[in-house]
């Protein structure tokens, strides 16, 4: 019980950047296959009893295929996708997806598919079947080497660091064990589950 509250906390925030993506890379699983998902895997997906025009979007392999002498997707190419030509199309029957289905795409999803075609179109699986990998932990200097006290610590503190913020005062033992009990169980911590905090963080 000892640890049992910083233990989870560092394995959720170890998953949580595990996922993340480089500072203004589009993230396929969160920002692009959702959208591929409601607005084009109806007609364009794995299920070929339904697919419509011998197009699939669901890999990038078949994204990629020539179908006579263009591609939906030319990594690295927006002006050349054809993907892209089809959203930012004016005319009825050019216009992806199609007048009919009601769901038009929005300017900013249509900047996100730009985006991600021209930082190369990469496809990647689904964020549940991607094992975790353990971050590099920061280092900081100066004061701050005294502020951290575990890794968890560390990624916050460059993080305020980048943000040119400063860390707000260290919260009394039972107002740590208050949040974490109420944020893990619902239910205020025991006398017993703060003691065993404040050992732990003694």
């Amino acid at each position: 019980m000892k640890s049992s509250y910083a233990a989870l906390a560092f394995w959720v925030l170890l998953a949580s950047r595990s996922y993340a993506a480089p500072a203004g890379a589009v993230q396929f699983g969160r920002e692009i296959l959702p959208i591929l998902s409601d607005r084009c895997f109806h007609c364009h997906g794995p299920d070929d009893k339904s697919r419509k025009a011998d197009l699939r979007l669901d890999s990038l392999e078949e994204a990629m295929r020539d179908l006579g002498g263009y591609r939906a997707v030319e990594p690295g190419k927006p002006e050349k996708s054809a993907l892209l030509s089809r959203m930012l199309s004016t005319e009825a029957d050019e216009v992806m997806p199609p007048p009919k289905t009601h769901k038009p795409m929005k300017p900013e999803e249509v900047e996100v598919f730009r985006r991600w075609i021209a930082q190369g179109a990469k496809y990647e699986r689904h964020w549940a079947f991607v094992p975790p990998e353990r971050p590099v932990v920061p280092v900081l200097e100066g004061d701050w080497a005294g502020w951290v006290k575990n890794p968890i610590d560390a990624f916050v503190a460059q993080k305020l660091v980048r943000e040119g913020l400063k860390p707000a005062p260290e919260a009394p033992v039972h107002t740590l064990a208050r949040r974490a009990a109420l944020d893990l169980t619902g239910l205020p911590p025991t006398p017993a589950r703060v003691a065993a905090l404040s050992t732990a963080l003694s």
